[in-house]
């Protein structure tokens, strides 16, 4: 008999909406990433509430957060990808980690344009598949940033209306989700290394747990395309830029008073950049 029991293993959290956001079958089984938003103003109501309103001009032909995707590349061609923090929820576009490395490798470099498939309550799982339909339909990038969520998250299934939906799993289904997690980026991790394509993976969630063990136990960690952030140096991080901009809003907290703001972005475009770098020389 399975453990599996649908009434112990969600757990939502109620600071979100985003569980209540239905799949349609067009965008899970489309070989194109779309995104789960058709529109602007299908966003949950207390999302609308709590962001910025120029996301409304910024979302491209496909619905994400970035420039319109396309096939033919005049330089380097640069993708980021993530959950809430690489969208940019409560924050804007300038402001967000993925934006601040895009400008810092356009310093040096002729990039093609700003790529993003960051996706609110996005899990792992989700993200690479999106990585893949984007390969499919727009080419293979020549480098992918990846900031990646906690691997509490999977699809759940909504028996009322029968459709797929964003969810939270307890931790009686961890031990699952870390395999899952594993293979899936195992095979984004082998498919980059057969394309050469530059794969620079971290996740933000040590900000929140600083002693979780996902990437540990999931394995994940081993990979030589994944790096750990440091709890602690984050910490004195944002500390000094408060005290460097000390009338600045929204260093601590986004406008959505839920996510973390400005100081925490700056902290891992600087890091991720800096592995960018050091791969280069």
């Amino acid at each position: 008999m399975s453990n599996f029991d649908n009434n112990n293993l969600f757990k939502f959290d109620p600071q979100t909406q985003f569980y209540n956001i239905k799949y349609n079958n067009n965008v899970l089984y489309s070989k194109t990433p779309i995104s789960k938003f058709p529109e602007y103003n299908d966003f949950p109501q207390d999302f609308l509430l709590r962001n910025i309103k120029t996301i409304k001009d910024e979302l491209n032909l496909n619905k994400y957060r970035s420039d319109d995707f396309k096939k033919i590349h005049d330089g380097l061609h640069v993708l980021f990808t993530g959950c809430s923090y690489t969208y940019g929820t409560g924050l804007e576009k300038n402001e967000t980690w993925a934006y601040k490395t895009y400008k810092l490798i356009s310093k040096n470099n002729k990039i093609s344009g700003y790529f993003n498939l960051g996706m609110p309550a996005s899990s792992i799982i989700n993200e690479i598949i999106d990585l893949f339909k984007y390969f499919n339909s727009y080419g293979n990038p020549d480098i992918i940033f990846f900031n990646m969520p906690e691997l509490n998250r999977f699809y759940g299934f909504n028996n009322k209306d029968k459709k797929f939906v964003d969810s939270w799993y307890n931790d009686e289904a961890l031990h699952f989700l870390f395999l899952i997690s594993f293979q899936y980026y195992f095979m984004l991790y082998q498919y980059c290394k057969s394309n050469n394509i530059k794969l620079f993976s971290f996740s933000w969630y040590n900000i929140e747990e600083p002693l979780n063990q996902h990437f540990e136990l999931s394995q994940i960690n081993l990979f030589n395309t994944f790096y750990n952030t440091n709890f602690e140096d984050i910490k004195i991080f944002v500390k000094e830029y408060k005290k460097k901009y000390p009338n600045a809003p929204y260093l601590e907290l986004s406008r959505d008073k839920h996510h973390r703001g400005i100081a925490y972005h700056e902290y891992w475009a600087n890091f991720i950049y800096n592995k960018y770098l050091d791969s280069i020389w």
